[in-house]
């Protein structure tokens, strides 16, 4: 059984308007919060970013996740409230946790309310996108867009009043966290109706929840692999790189990963809609992704690439004003890295639908591990260089891998080839 690579309309306009939206909030946030930072201070803020994103995918994709696809394959989410109110007490459990860290180490204070900041900034993001998501899911495109157009507008503006002119890193990020949280209350409000109709009951009888713990696990194992994967790079070059190429990797690292990827997910998310809302059943085991590569779309793919390498060097010349830059070669190498990010993106969805939750933590794990021995090798003796150049070798491999277990291509089009 095959699931066909072409988004379905609705499922591309929808992601236009949430990740259309969230690029502008991510630009203006950067652009407001940049003001007053030096190039050293831009980049412990990007990581630091980065990490926080890491926790709130951890933490909550996986649950995100499983509900975007029980919403597409059923319309509801009534069933769940019991694995919904499960996860509140677990989250409330870290949080009293973390206070009662606070409370009991105050000589470890300062590290404690960064680690707090960091987590509830990046679990109200992942909230936020659920929210959103779950819209994208419902094919409610009218919520969609007033949640995404409310929290557009409120965030930045908040985020300004809460910190005027204060750039510190903890401020920052749990006036980042409040912000997110005005954000996500106003998004909800203005879809509420549609937010409601998934959790109201009816006459219909509840779909099963078997498997669906197994499935937060599975997709909570990617989402591990996914947010370690960006993060281990930023990490290895605080460790063993120099601060001139921390620096300028990171100039790199905040505008392929806060700019790009958004746009390059727009159609990754909506071929992983089609993965997600594929059935159930004793065919599912068996589905794969079906793609063909024509010419056409290998060009398409290397002007990507060749615009992003133009525009990481915009981004840094005339937007962070540096005056040293990634050189073109291997911006380029990282940019088609990233392209092979989005894309692994989707071929993970297939393997989460394919294959049990041992094997998908078999592959995150097998993954990881070459990821940080590849990288570190590059990195420790080739520098900027060789992250991008590893990046994408990573990629590719990766890549190789997931599409052997869930992907049927061929190359159409092709002089002497099949059509």
């Amino acid at each position: 059984m095959s699931i066909p690579l072409l988004p379905r309309l609705i499922d591309f306009n929808n992601l236009i308007i949430a990740k259309g939206s969230n690029f502008l909030l991510t630009a203006v946030l950067f652009w407001l919060l940049s003001r007053g930072m030096d190039a050293p201070a831009f980049a412990e803020f990007g990581y630091w970013w980065s990490i926080a994103l890491m926790i709130g995918g951890i933490g909550l994709g996986g649950l995100s996740s499983s509900l975007i696809r029980v919403t597409a394959m059923h319309g509801t989410l009534r069933h769940l409230g019991g694995h919904l109110r499960q996860s509140g007490v677990t989250l409330l459990a870290i949080a009293l946790t973390l206070l009662a860290a606070l409370l009991a180490w105050p000589q470890a204070r300062n590290n404690l309310l960064l680690l707090a900041a960091l987590a509830l900034f990046g679990l109200v993001v992942q909230l936020q996108t659920a929210v959103v998501a779950l819209l994208r899911a419902a094919e409610a495109t009218a919520a969609n867009l007033a949640a995404s157009v409310l929290i557009l507008l409120l965030v930045p503006v908040s985020l300004h009043l809460l910190l005027g002119t204060n750039r510190a890193l903890v401020p920052v990020f749990f006036g980042l966290a409040a912000a997110f949280t005005a954000g996500t209350i106003a998004g909800l409000l203005a879809a509420r109706r549609a937010i409601g109709h998934l959790v109201a009951s009816t006459n219909n009888p509840a779909p099963p929840s078997t498997g669906f713990i197994a499935s937060v696990a599975s997709f909570t194992a990617v989402n591990v692999f996914s947010y370690s994967a960006v993060s281990a790079d930023f990490t290895l070059f605080r460790l063993i790189g120099t601060p001139s190429d921390f620096t300028l990797m990171a100039t790199a690292k905040v505008f392929f990963e806060r700019f790009v990827l958004p746009v390059l997910l727009v159609l990754a998310g909506a071929v992983s809609m089609r993965v997600l809302r594929h059935p159930h059943g004793a065919g599912a085991a068996a589905a794969r992704l079906e793609a063909h590569f024509t010419p056409g779309l290998l060009a398409g793919v290397a002007m990507l690439v060749g615009g992003m390498s133009a525009a990481y060097t915009a981004f840094a010349t005339e937007v962070r004003g540096e005056s040293v830059t990634v050189p073109w070669l291997w911006t380029a190498c990282a940019s088609a890295g990233y392209v092979l990010y989005a894309a692994n993106g989707v071929l993970f969805d297939v393997l989460v639908m394919r294959r049990t939750l041992c094997a998908v933590v078999a592959h995150v794990v097998g993954f990881l591990l070459l990821g940080a021995s590849l990288q570190a090798v590059a990195i420790g003796g080739f520098g900027v260089p060789g992250w991008a150049v590893g990046w994408l070798v990573f990629n590719a491999i990766v890549g190789a891998v997931l599409a052997r277990e869930g992907l049927d291509w061929r190359f159409s089009g092709w002089s002497g080839g099949k059509a």
